[in-house]
């Protein structure tokens, strides 16, 4: 006689319970009394015992593979597909047999059995069985996006593609159902936008990047419109989930749509009872750098107050983390809108409030946001220190040739004290932080302030930082602050010891610190360093040893004087040759035997000391890498850059810096040709961040070309506010002295333009182009004629796009009718078939054209 249903439906319950929370003994025990209870109940042959045994053999064929007996558990789950055809039981076995064959490397079996169950029982009206079809289809779906995953950035695209297409598929098949599957309805429905998300991304170059992007949108909304008012929590968590990577996608970012995502997201916190929380206090984020987007300044800051406000006191470790951001936000935004004390103030009570909470201290992201607010109240403390008007002193670490004569050191002023105390506090803060990122952060701090301080005349204050900076960071683990800040700063605190306050013997115990601390150089750059400083030492030896014979002391010298790199004239004739001999060559296209030229130089002085000869070195390494870059040789260039770098990236002689500028700007088209454009980005952001406020024409003009091509690979990727902000960068040389310089900086500004006009903010469209008109109207010159061509345009379009017709037409007609407007043949016909749209047709455009001639007449 068989078992009770309900007696079954107990035993298996107590095998289920004791073999998933079991250990591996109590696992092998349960398949031991599995296989009792199959005999037993086998002594019945009725269909219900058949059933029963069947769904104990799929309890055993679970637990088989968690004991490495996955072969096992593929027979006991065939036995089951064999002996119930055409049942509930066939397709759970072989949908279970099909996960089995994915985890243990049976693709092809697997992908057999998911077809099976689709083809054999879509179209069965069983709920279980429907169900079990669901699963298969989304089984077979989570696998297409493992593979769209791995897949290399060529093939990425035609597997996504696939990806939508079974997405689509189940969603049309699950929706017909009903409410039945809406769980399986809204899991198709997610990895169909996540899929478009994922194409999007991708930014095809043969256009589908934005046929992606709107399709990711309407796929997101399409989510949101069926499930919004849902009382499931699983579809709630994939709804959330999709909202929230919504801004990842191209058309979100334009802050119009940002803001209707954000906030239909934020009208669900009722009905879903506010939760999941960090869900929507992301929506308030994006709700407020939407507004701020759209300069609705004030409306963002009341937002980032109240998310402020509403989630500072949270426990949830989520939510704490978007606060984390909000708060960053909320002082970057006081800041720009001439807040500045509000700013202050509140990342005093952001650095407060996080210390007060060790998880949330204990997460990178968190500490970098903090970093990023108290990073702005140091330069709010720093912008009102007054801008130095003596001479600027600088240091490049070459040998001093005259003994100087000390200069009286300046007291701080209020605002500079304040300015230091704010960036010792942040320097404090992070000097021990185990991100080298933070690190590094806060030793530029201290390094910043030193160099203020010393360009201010403060020359004892700055000895003390530069002193409080290598006690610091002198022994840190990263290299990037050690040879990107320390060594330099040491090189900067012997230069103001011996050529500002006259104190040699100091000036060398600093050297000899220095250069203890740099032990075996093994870096090019740790030579080049090392070079130097022991140069430097050697010039202050001798001050030493000229003070104390002048005093009467003695003439024996007490320290051994350390060569000033005894180059010799023959080598420096045989460098300027070879020099010579690469440019002819390089002139003659012949780059291999200009690399070669180059190479006998960069080769035999790894580390120079001499000036002229770190110049001349210098000199040959960015001609080989333009050599380089006309053999189209793009990875050999990448690794000749960083080579260059590694050895004078931090040197300040004006001469290298012109040098290192221009091989910043070959490695980010070296970048670009390899399609590499993150690092692209970076190297034109390096040009940025270090020659931005340059007085050197030359530097000025890189960082010119840097802003606006940086601005266009943004631009390209779909990072549309970082363009922006890097066209705006561009924008500030508009006025430059030099013609080719201005003549970049308009680049920046009609790309800004027609940025600007394609997000509706068509005023300031018309501004940027207007602006760019301008300062080339005393200028001339083919580049300058092509854009203010190109600069007319883009105003002509903007004022076209704001509704001012007259004002358009006038734009269109300067540019139809002067002989001078670089026009091409494509230009003419789109500007003139846009004219012609402005003022009503053909007949009317040629009667406005007479009716103008004759008034000239």
């Amino acid at each position: 006689m068989g078992i009770t249903t309900d007696g079954f439906e107990r035993i298996l319950a107590k095998l289920d319970t004791a073999g998933t929370e079991g250990d591996v003994l109590e696992r092998a025990r349960v398949l031991d009394r599995a296989a009792e209870l199959i005999d037993a109940i086998a002594q019945d042959t009725g269909p219900e015992s058949a059933r029963q045994v069947a769904r104990v053999r799929l309890l055993r064929a679970r637990l088989l593979p968690t004991l490495e007996r996955p072969d096992a558990a593929i027979d006991e789950l065939t036995t089951v597909v064999d002996a119930h055809p055409r049942d509930a039981l066939e397709a759970e076995a072989m949908l279970a047999r099909a996960q089995v064959r994915y985890a243990h490397g049976d693709v092809p079996g697997a992908e057999a059995d998911v077809v099976r169950i689709i083809g054999d029982f879509s179209a069965s009206t069983d709920l279980a069985t429907a169900r079990i079809v669901a699963e298969a289809r989304l089984t077979g779906i989570e696998r297409a996006v493992q593979a769209a995953e791995r897949a290399s950035w060529a093939d990425a695209a035609s597997h996504w593609r696939l990806v939508v297409g079974a997405a689509e598929d189940l969603a049309a098949w699950a929706g017909r159902h009903g409410t039945k599957l809406e769980t399986s309805l809204a899991r198709a429905m997610s990895i169909e936008a996540a899929a478009w998300r994922s194409l999007a991304a991708l930014s095809a170059p043969d256009g589908d990047a934005t046929e992606a992007d709107d399709r990711g949108l309407r796929a997101g909304d399409a989510f949101f419109a069926r499930f919004a008012g849902t009382d499931s929590g699983e579809i709630r968590a994939l709804l959330a989930e999709s909202e929230s990577a919504l801004d990842a996608l191209t058309a979100v970012s334009e802050p119009a749509v940002a803001l209707r995502v954000a906030e239909r997201d934020l009208e669900l916190s009722a009905a879903w009872g506010a939760r999941p929380a960090a869900f929507f206090a992301g929506a308030a984020l994006r709700r407020a750098r939407a507004l701020d987007d759209l300069e609705r300044g004030q409306d963002a800051r009341d937002q980032l107050y109240r998310l402020v406000e509403a989630g500072r006191m949270s426990d949830d470790l989520a939510v704490q983390l978007v606060v984390a951001s909000a708060w960053e936000a909320l002082v970057r935004l006081l800041s720009a809108t001439e807040h500045e004390d509000h700013a202050v103030l509140e990342g005093e009570r952001f650095a407060a409030w996080i210390d007060e909470r060790s998880a949330l201290v204990a997460v990178s992201s968190a500490r970098h946001a903090l970093a990023r607010a108290l990073e702005i109240t140091v330069s709010i403390a720093e912008s009102r220190v007054d801008t130095p008007e003596s001479e600027t002193l600088s240091v490049d670490g070459s040998p001093v040739d005259s003994r100087a004569e000390a200069r009286e050191s300046l007291p701080l002023t209020a605002p500079e004290a304040a300015y230091a105390d704010s960036a010792r506090a942040f320097a404090a803060r992070f000097a021990r932080d185990e991100d080298p990122g933070l690190r590094l952060a806060a030793a530029r701090s201290l390094q910043r302030l030193a160099g203020d301080q010393r360009l201010r005349g403060h020359f004892e204050q700055a000895v003390d930082a530069y002193r409080e900076l290598i006690a610091a960071f002198g022994d840190d683990a990263s290299s990037d602050v050690r040879e990107g800040v320390i060594g330099p700063s040491e090189l900067n605190l012997g230069f103001l010891l011996l050529s500002l306050l006259a104190r040699p013997a100091e000036a060398v115990a600093a050297y000899d610190v220095a250069i203890a601390r740099i032990g075996d150089p093994r870096s090019r750059a740790a030579r080049s360093l090392l070079g130097r400083l022991q140069a430097s030492r050697a010039t202050a030896l001798t001050d030493v040893y000229d003070r104390t014979a002048e005093q009467g002391l003695g003439n024996e010298r007490d320290h051994d004087l350390t060569p000033r790199d005894p180059i010799g004239a023959p080598e420096r004739e045989r460098i300027r040759a070879a020099v010579a001999r690469g440019r002819a060559a390089s002139g003659d296209d012949d780059h291999v035997t200009a690399i070669a030229e180059y190479d006998s130089i960069i080769d035999a002085h790894p580390a120079p000391v001499d000036r002229e000869v770190r110049q001349r070195v210098s000199d040959a390494m960015v001609r080989k890498g333009y050599s380089l870059g006309q053999l189209q040789q793009w990875s050999a260039s990448v690794a000749h850059h960083h080579a260059m770098l590694e050895r004078f990236g931090e040197d300040i002689d004006t001469d290298i810096e012109k040098d290192l500028a221009l091989a910043l700007a070959n490695l980010a088209n070296a970048f670009d040709k390899l399609g590499r454009h993150e690092e692209e980005i970076d190297a034109y952001e390096q040009i940025l961040t270090r020659w931005s406020d340059s007085p050197v024409p030359e530097l000025t003009r890189q960082c010119s070309r840097a802003a606006w091509m940086k601005g266009y690979t943004e631009a390209e990727l779909g990072r549309s506010d970082d363009a922006e902000r890097s066209y705006r960068r561009g924008m500030r040389h508009l006025w430059a002295e030099e013609t080719a310089t201005r003549v970049n900086a308009c680049k920046s500004a009609v790309n800004l333009s027609i940025f600007l006009r394609k997000r509706g903010r068509n005023d300031q469209a018309a501004s940027a182009a207007e602006q760019a008109i301008a300062v080339l109207s005393d200028v001339s010159g083919a580049p300058v004629q092509e854009q203010r061509t190109k600069a007319g345009i883009a105003l002509a379009r903007a004022e076209a796009a704001r509704g001012d017709t007259a004002a358009a037409l006038q734009c269109y007609d300067r540019l139809l009718s002067d002989p001078d407007a670089s026009l091409t043949a494509e230009q003419r016909q789109a500007l003139t078939r846009e004219h012609i749209q402005l003022v009503g047709g053909p007949f009317q455009a040629a009667w406005r054209r007479i009716r103008r001639n004759i008034a000239a007449r």
